[in-house]
């Protein structure tokens, strides 16, 4: 949510899903689902 106030988004969502390959991330997660978001928003 706070990334969508900084960039003044309203009305929108965005969904980041995951395949579990097996492998646990950790904290990681997070940062992944972060830079997902920032690409979401570079492309828009």
């Amino acid at each position: 949510a706070r990334m969508l106030e900084r960039e003044n988004l309203r009305d929108e969502i965005v969904v980041v899903t995951r395949w579990f390959g097996g492998k646990h991330l950790g904290g990681d997660r997070f940062r992944h689902v972060q830079e997902s978001v920032r690409i979401y928003f570079a492309r828009r």
